[in-house]
């Protein structure tokens, strides 16, 4: 009877002991497998890297993942996934759901984040942060985001606002449609997506449809050139090609939803607004 009682009142200990533990991370995931390369990002930013065992073929930031173990690209591979013993893969659902699903129910423990907008991504370093025992570095980092998405916001959010126009192949011609997290990039900055009579993410749009917009500002993330962009029929009169308004960028700056979207961000508003970009603070953008 003593040692029952013993027991029961020992019983909150026990239970507060359990959430200490959880809290500071020793349940937290250890080996991480990513299958997304924004997701591999996000793990870094709060400081998870070292538990990171594989990414896929196309994850190439921060430099040292592309030392670690592939377990494939765009199709992955289950044998080589349940080889490495992973805790936890995750990734982002609009990309990767059936091969979480399908890794779920081989037993695998599996995180499905869904960033589809540029304030996901708070909450998905957050939801990071608590899986990998980094919550505080990732409620800071996601606070250092929001503050300076805020400040640019409030910056250019007033008129005018220079029609844009976003290359991200060319074979067939894509951009983004205005329910992308990159269109929202371009309103942050101060621009206006020609794009937005698109419905979906990322789209095809036509020469002709884009000739007809007329944008102001070109930017290129598929390696073409200004000159090539002057060459096509009928772009030789586009506002853009006249002023000379075409910029190249990084596809992954603004292919990817992670922090490092600011850094595309703030050089869209130094293409659209060059004298108020000056003005603007870098100090809360460093969130790693």
């Amino acid at each position: 009877m003593k040692e029952r009682k013993f027991f029961l009142k020992s019983l909150p200990f026990f239970f507060f002991f359990f959430l200490i533990l959880v809290h500071y991370g020793y349940a937290s995931a250890r080996r991480i497998i990513s299958l997304t390369p924004s997701v591999t990002e996000m793990l870094f930013t709060i400081g998870a890297g070292n538990q990171v065992a594989a990414v896929t073929t196309a994850d190439d930031y921060p430099p040292v993942v592309k030392m670690l173990p592939k377990i494939g690209g765009v199709q992955v591979s289950y044998e080589k996934i349940l080889a490495l013993k992973p805790d936890l893969v995750v990734g982002e659902k609009s990309l990767v759901g059936n091969q979480l699903e399908r890794l779920k129910q081989l037993g695998i423990h599996t995180l499905a984040l869904n960033t589809k907008t540029l304030w996901d991504i708070p909450a998905s370093l957050e939801i990071l942060g608590e899986k990998t025992g980094h919550f505080k570095k990732a409620e800071t980092a996601a606070s250092n985001f929001l503050k300076a998405l805020n400040q640019i916001k409030k910056k250019f959010d007033h008129p005018p606002f220079p029609r844009v126009f976003v290359e991200l192949g060319d074979h067939p011609l894509l951009t983004t449609g205005r329910t992308s997290f990159l269109s929202e990039a371009i309103q942050i900055a101060g621009g206006k997506n020609i794009g937005d009579f698109l419905p979906k993410g990322f789209e095809m749009i036509s020469e002709e449809e884009v000739v007809a917009k007329n944008p102001q500002v070109i930017i290129l993330a598929d390696g073409e050139t200004a000159h090539e962009i002057a060459e096509r029929p009928g772009w030789s009169k586009v506002s853009a090609v006249l002023n000379k308004k075409i910029y190249s960028i990084n596809p992954d700056l603004v292919m990817r939803p992670d922090t490092r979207i600011l850094i595309s961000i703030l050089k869209m508003s130094s293409w659209f607004h060059p004298i108020s970009q000056a003005s603007i603070s870098r100090a809360p953008i460093r969130s790693r």
